[in-house]
């Protein structure tokens, strides 16, 4: 019987941080199909998850660049820090503006409520 060859019996195999970089534009991926699920909420954590362990990887795979070099590592690397970066940063300022607007509401609703009640102790 014949040993099994590897695939890499010529060439070394993929470090961790060619992996990492690859796993970083692929969360991105991830990221971008899990706000397609009908779960509510849910996907909105699951993305930001994603995007959150996408941009850890690509940053890990930047750092193998001294040991292992450019290739294989610094394109997908990159692709994955800008790209979810980039949904990072979208999804805070969205989350911002969004809260921002909920206490305005809530302000708004406390002075009808309070102005309601001044009116109401006036007239009666």
């Amino acid at each position: 019987m014949e040993p099994i060859e590897s695939r890499y019996a010529e060439e070394e195999a993929p470090s961790l941080f060619h992996k990492a970089a690859k796993g970083s534009w692929t969360c991105t991926i991830c990221a971008l199909l899990a706000m397609l699920l009908p779960i509510g909420a849910l996907k909105d954590i699951l993305a930001f998850g994603f995007i959150g362990v996408g941009l850890v990887l690509g940053l890990v795979a930047l750092s193998g660049i001294p040991r292992y070099g450019t290739k294989g590592i610094l394109i997908p690397a990159l692709i994955g820090v800008l790209l979810n970066g980039g949904y990072g940063y979208i999804g805070i300022t969205n989350f911002n503006e969004a809260r921002r607007r909920t206490i305005e509401a809530r302000e708004q609703r406390e002075e009808q409520s309070r102005l309601m009640i001044q009116i109401n102790s006036t007239m009666g």
